[in-house]
């Protein structure tokens, strides 16, 4: 079921249940942590480096337009969006693959030497641990300060938006919500019921169907069928590619901006022909129906919608 031995604890065999063959009943806890694995979810392992983009882009190019070219493309949209996501997403892993480590601290090694000086070895008088409690506050305000004008600049460098860098220094997380008859939810799932009902009426379509009767006889409309309508060009999604910003959360599918810019002609071909499939065809993919939203809070109460 599992190759992580601490998912499961207090396990123990049931004697005096009779399975009815030579097969015993066991009992334990499934412990898993559900934040750890949302996270471990969210976080994308399909964002290359600005290194690993210079130095390996041509060659990620290379074997992205062999395995394209080995595939059928069909009329079915779904299998063809399939196919580019399955291609994408095993050499993007390749491409992309680095020893992650944890996440580093903002404190240099002499701000955190000082600190495991003063737990292992606390000063005995009264103004050694003043002074040494002052050292550490003030290297501790420096280290946080030069960390958050390196991640600003870094954010700068890699054409990522203002809120990237506000939220990676600060992130707000929504607790509980006020719904529309005025009570305070708290719970998860009411919350998320709440947000889904609030953007079901934000995004209903309350048009009424226009009245033939009152319809002016001036106003002429020209029909346009499908084949008088031009293809998708690989240039206009050169340009809207552009046009996004690096750093931003991926979709359910985990590709990032940057994967997409990093596989540059091989990709655009791809995706021309699955929007002019889905063009002419008139259907989208199932995929393209399940979004992630974000909720980007206002100034004031972040509990009212």
């Amino acid at each position: 079921m599992t190759d992580k031995r601490h998912i499961f604890r207090d396990v123990s065999v049931l004697n005096r249940f009779n399975t009815g063959s030579d097969h015993r009943l066991v009992r334990g806890s499934l412990n898993i942590n559900f934040k750890a694995e949302r996270v471990r979810l969210m976080k994308s392992t399909l964002r290359p480096t600005l290194l690993q983009t210079i130095a390996r882009s041509e060659a990620f190019q290379s074997n992205l337009e062999n395995r394209f070219a080995a595939v059928k493309t069909t009329t079915d949209v779904n299998q063809n969006l399939e196919n580019v996501v399955r291609i994408l997403r095993e050499e993007g892993t390749r491409f992309c693959s680095m020893q992650r480590k944890g996440r580093k601290s903002k404190l240099t090694e002499e701000t955190l030497g000082l600190m495991k000086k003063r737990r292992e070895n606390p000063p005995v008088t009264s103004s050694e641990k003043r002074q040494l409690n002052q050292e550490i506050s003030k290297r501790v305000r420096h280290d946080l300060q030069c960390s958050n004008t390196l991640t600003i600049e870094r954010a700068i460098e890699q054409n990522r938006g203002s809120k990237v860098f506000v939220q990676s220094l600060e992130r707000s997380h929504l607790t509980k919500l006020t719904t529309a008859s005025g009570e305070v939810i708290s719970s998860k799932p009411a919350v998320l019921s709440e947000v889904e009902d609030f953007y079901g009426r934000l995004y209903a379509s309350h048009a009424s169907r226009p009245d033939p009767e009152n319809e002016d006889p001036r106003a002429t409309l020209t029909r346009h069928f499908t084949e008088d309508l031009s293809e998708v060009s690989i240039g206009e999604i050169e340009i809207a590619l552009k046009k996004l910003k690096n750093g931003k959360a991926p979709g359910k599918d985990g590709f990032t901006t940057d994967l997409l810019k990093a596989g540059g002609k091989p990709v655009l071909r791809e995706l021309q022909k699955l929007y002019n499939t889905v063009f002419f065809e008139g259907r989208t993919p199932e995929a393209w129906s399940r979004s992630v939203v974000v909720l980007f809070f206002k100034k004031g109460d972040k509990t009212k919608n």
